[in-house]
């Protein structure tokens, strides 16, 4: 991990679903961050229902590390529901996650 982002954001288990409140961002804004090695030539995309995602087609991750990809809405959410996938084809496995206003979501999915 950078370790910018290590001054950013109090640190949780990368292991399993964890969600804290993050510091130094807007007001309103929301961040997941995923740990999961893709693969070459591979990316990780998001869909869902709020924050500017649909059910419909996926929005590509950002990859910010060799096995790290980050989402950020663009606006400041109340509530998001989403799911992983590998190439906005492969959903990751159980159930959806919920993020809400100045949250960091942080998780390895199943696939």
């Amino acid at each position: 991990m950078f370790e910018w982002m290590k001054d950013r954001f109090k640190r949780g288990s990368m292991r399993g679903s964890e969600e804290n409140t993050f510091e130094g961002r807007q007001a309103g804004r929301a961040r997941v961050l995923i740990k999961y090695n893709v693969g070459f030539k591979n990316n990780l995309y998001i869909r869902g229902h709020g924050g500017g995602l649909t059910w419909g087609k996926g929005v590509m991750l950002k990859n910010i590390g060799p096995d790290e990809w980050v989402w950020e809405p663009s606006t400041p959410i109340a509530d998001c529901e989403f799911k992983v996938l590998i190439n906005d084809e492969k959903y990751e496995l159980g159930e959806n996650h919920h993020i809400t206003t100045g949250k960091l979501f942080q998780y390895t999915p199943r696939f």
